[in-house]
């Protein structure tokens, strides 16, 4: 088996996305809020966002 070198650029390109990905997924702000929190008060207080009442 031979050693190959790696390309470390490819790498280094994910390293910014996995972070942002996470959050994304967790629903967490970048200044670590709980979005999904918000969320839920947002539903529970105020009813469905954008939602009129006839």
């Amino acid at each position: 088996m031979t050693d190959t070198p790696r390309d470390h650029s490819a790498s280094r390109a994910r390293r910014p996305t996995c972070p942002r990905l996470a959050r994304e997924l967790l629903l967490v702000a970048p200044d670590h809020e709980d979005l999904t929190l918000g969320r839920l008060h947002t539903l529970t207080d105020t009813g469905r966002p954008g939602a009129t009442r006839s």
